[in-house]
């Protein structure tokens, strides 16, 4: 088959794969969906154009050139019956590694300590998983992507992921080859999605370089890991700063109260005097001091005790007989004998000055 066709059919099994028809690709387009129909029966597509329908099907360059190769999609992720395979047996894993790598039957037999039988022996169980085709001249495909991803908490993760990252982080990353930076700073979460982004790019231009690189022979290249991580994440250091800082608002919730602005200040003082000059006059009312009991305040409690219908100077010693003040005589009132002379005497005095 031409190479142009076989693109068009990688093409068109993607969009199969996707769910898209050619009316869906046309409105990502912008196109009419004849125009669409025309290009794939034709096979007539621009260098643009071309561009335009990988970014609609989220669809790279490479990864279009290795289906026209291989001539049908491939999963980007294993099963878990591929990854169990894998897991049970680290020769059959590290055979599959060199396999993703390109390195052919006769360079695995001279560069590492395997037989012949143990190599065959490999590539005819990751065949009967399904993860390669195995050909004549004892080539062998991958049937998946190489840029494949583990399953998250798969069994891979499971029984190399702890291994990986202590051997990968175990260097010093003193070597011409090494690089090791390590970054914490505080951002708005746009910046963060951006960052997100871009290491996803060097990620893919990581594989394409890899992909590039696969025609030199296995002993001319280096085995390169590329670790690129990022999250909301701060040190535990801070974290515990910032429990205490949220305990100390609980268990005293005015000591971190804002300070008032003087704006506020001056709306909310008019309304604190009103209310100190209030609970003042109710606490004299309700509470008055023995020293302290206004000329109108007696006279007040005189008209109370006489509304009371206590009886006139019934209590008063004979000093005091002729003092009308009823607040003073009335039984329900205290006895004389726990007034002071001078409450007294300023009743009377109040009932005096009364007109």
């Amino acid at each position: 088959m031409a190479l142009k066709s076989r693109l068009v059919e990688a093409l068109k099994a993607c969009l199969r794969a996707r769910g898209l028809t050619y009316a869906a690709l046309a409105a990502k387009l912008g196109v009419s969906e004849a125009t669409v129909k025309r290009m794939f029966s034709r096979g007539s597509f621009t260098l643009k154009r071309i561009e335009q329908i990988l970014e609609a099907i989220e669809l790279d360059l490479q990864e279009l050139a290795r289906l026209a190769r291989d001539g049908s999609p491939a999963p980007a992720e294993l099963s878990h019956d591929q990854e169990q395979g894998l897991a049970r047996d680290e020769r059959l894993f590290s055979v599959f590694w060199l396999i993703q790598n390109e390195w052919s039957f006769g360079e695995m037999l001279d560069a590492f300590a395997i037989s012949r039988a143990e190599l065959t022996s490999a590539y005819a169980r990751l065949e009967r998983l399904r993860l390669i085709r195995w050909g004549p001249g004892e080539r062998a495909r991958l049937t998946v992507r190489r840029d494949f991803r583990w399953r998250d908490g798969g069994p891979v993760k499971k029984t190399y992921g702890a291994r990986v990252m202590s051997e990968f982080l175990a260097a010093r990353f003193k070597q011409p080859l090494e690089f090791l930076r390590f970054e914490s700073r505080a951002m708005s979460p746009e910046s963060a999605a951006l960052l997100k982004r871009r290491l996803e790019r060097v990620v893919l231009e990581f594989n394409e370089l890899a992909e590039v690189d696969c025609a030199a022979a296995g002993g001319k290249r280096v085995g390169v890991a590329l670790l690129a991580a990022c999250r909301p994440w701060e040190f535990s250091v801070v974290n515990a700063l910032r429990r205490r800082l949220l305990l100390a608002q609980l268990v005293h919730p005015c000591a971190r109260r804002p300070a008032p602005r003087p704006r506020d200040e001056r709306l909310q003082h008019p309304r604190l005097a009103a209310d100190k000059r209030f609970d003042t006059a109710v606490g004299a009312i309700a509470h008055p001091a023995a020293h302290a009991e206004a000329f109108g305040l007696g006279a007040h409690r005189v008209a109370v005790a006489h509304a009371l219908d206590a009886a006139p100077h019934a209590d008063l010693p004979r000093a005091h007989a002729s003092c009308p003040s009823t607040m003073l005589s009335s039984p329900r009132r205290r006895s004389f004998n726990e007034i002071s002379g001078e409450k007294c005497a300023l009743a009377c005095l109040s009932w005096r000055d009364s007109p």
